[in-house]
């Protein structure tokens, strides 16, 4: 029942029972899941356990040049510590980390179609908590200074960047709305295609009249699998769909 989720070096993400328990909608697990996620990404566990690794090697040699001059007791300690206390040192992460974390969870937050203020709900709700609950994450998670209002900034300017995306999209698809595209296909069988035409075969016919697209970013509705005229919508942004006529020809 605690709260606390983390990240593991190699990209192993875990959330405790608590964080769903106390999360008032899914944004706020996806809220936590982008952070332990930018974690991950951003390679800080790795880093952490870099340093924590190379200094319990050092430790070691520490305790075995010791243990000959000192006695083999001290020299044990020195080493238990290493091998005990390191972990839980190095893998807590630093405020610029956090601060880091902060920033691309919000951005991964945004472009998976959630809004960076699901985040900011979690931490206001993690003040209303039972201090005994909260106690792992907030220690592994040391809150940087204006944490609040740097992820609101950052939606912020996120909805800025999604609001000029989605006009440029939308002129690109007054461009494109109507145009017709003569596509051959070899055929298997009567009216049926050998291969069907499908998104990223759209993406390529737009690129070759010149319009900048990414491929990822065109969805056609189905693929198209007969010859014939066929009237599509493409989808060429999350909010932004335009129509497009397809001839298939039957390729010579």
């Amino acid at each position: 029942s605690d709260i606390n989720a983390f990240a593991l070096p190699g990209g192993y993400i875990y959330l405790n029972r608590g964080i769903i328990e106390n999360a008032k909608n899914e944004g706020e697990v996806a809220g936590v899941l982008a952070h332990e996620i930018a974690h991950s990404a951003l390679r800080h566990g790795t880093h952490q356990a870099s340093k924590a690794y190379a200094t319990q090697a050092g430790l070691q040699i520490l305790g075995g040049l010791l243990g000959g001059k000192i006695g083999n007791n001290t020299a044990q300690v020195i080493n238990a510590v290493g091998g005990i206390g390191l972990n839980a040192l190095f893998l807590k992460f630093s405020r610029e980390l956090e601060t880091q974390a902060d920033i691309r969870g919000a951005q991964i937050l945004a472009a998976s179609g959630y809004t960076p203020a699901d985040m900011v709900s979690f931490f206001r709700q993690l003040e209303k908590v039972d201090a005994s609950k909260k106690t792992t994450w907030l220690s592994h998670h040391p809150a940087p200074p204006d944490r609040i209002a740097r992820i609101e900034k950052e939606r912020k300017d996120n909805a800025i960047k999604a609001a000029k995306e989605k006009a440029v999209f939308e002129e690109l698809g007054k461009k494109i709305d109507g145009m017709r595209f003569v596509v051959p296909r070899r055929v298997a069988e009567g009216d049926n295609l050998y291969g069907s035409v499908t998104s990223n075969d759209i993406a390529d016919l737009l690129k070759a009249k010149g319009f900048e697209v990414e491929k990822r970013k065109v969805s056609l509705e189905e693929p198209i699998k007969k010859l014939g005229e066929h009237t599509v919508k493409v989808r060429l942004h999350p909010e932004v769909e335009t129509t497009i006529r397809l001839l298939v020809t039957k390729e010579a």
